[in-house]
């Protein structure tokens, strides 16, 4: 019988164990795919501690461990949205406070879930919220951090895309009728930062020809409805742009 060269034996074995190995590793990373596909749907607390519990160290763990942090603000929060907001200058002090506090505390955590947190909380109409600009910036800065962890490649059963305007801007709501009665015409440019829950965390303009729109178009931006961009089989944060533009004859959003 023709003996195999030791060599080449060694040789095979190794690629034996490579296939083995690869493949295993293949059907691990696949159950690990839908185990946080799973929790990404439900998006709660609850579910991403739980694929974390099936998988410490699964592909998606940087993600879901972030998603899972204990909420930072609970107590703080019956004071931070009053059922009845008291009216004079030492109620708006004291609200004023309690929002600065918030800020100090999630500040000093600097994380995602912290900003997230922080940004999806709406106080009384003419709260003026601490830092605002700074909340966004930093909440899109780490969800885009920790988003690029996982790799690139996995098969998915829900494949990427992006985000989905669910509602369009009214410019009925948002045309003051102040500015209809003077005349006023004007475009305003902005972005939403949209949460990898789809929540409108914010809307931030970058050029307005007529300053008297700037409110109106801030708030009809806000109550405005999304559904997630997707990318590397998760749910992801972005920042989708609007342009409003006001014509006494013609108005119209993109």
């Amino acid at each position: 019988m023709k003996q195999i060269p030791f060599a080449k034996f060694s040789l095979a074995v190794l690629f034996l164990c490579l296939f083995i190995s690869n493949g295993h590793a293949q059907a691990i990373n696949s159950a690990d795919v839908d185990a946080f596909q799973v929790a990404d749907q439900a998006g709660t607390r609850d579910a991403y501690q739980g694929y974390l519990d099936a998988f410490p160290t699964g592909v998606f763990s940087v993600v879901a461990r972030e998603r899972a942090r204990p909420a930072l603000l609970t107590d703080l929060l019956p004071r931070m949205t009053p059922d009845k907001p008291k009216r004079g200058k030492s109620a708006r002090s004291e609200l004023d406070q309690v929002w600065q506090e918030a800020w100090d505390r999630v500040k000093a955590s600097d994380t995602e879930a912290g900003y997230l947190e922080y940004l999806s909380i709406r106080g009384p109409a003419y709260m003026v919220r601490p830092a605002l600009r700074d909340a966004m910036s930093r909440y899109y800065e780490l969800a885009e951090g920790n988003a690029a962890s996982v790799p690139t490649g996995l098969a998915c059963n829900v494949p990427n895309r992006d985000v989905k305007r669910l509602t369009n801007f009214s410019i009925e709501r948002a045309y003051p009728d102040k500015a209809i009665a003077a005349g006023l015409q004007g475009t305003i440019d902005g972005f939403h930062i949209v949460a990898s829950t789809g929540k409108v965390l914010g809307f931030l303009i970058t050029h307005v020809t007529e300053p008297a729109f700037y409110v109106p178009v801030t708030n009809e931006a806000m109550n405005m409805s999304f559904s997630p961009a997707r990318r590397n089989c998760l749910n992801v944060a972005s920042l989708p742009k609007l342009t409003v533009s006001f014509t006494t004859s013609f108005s119209s959003s993109r």
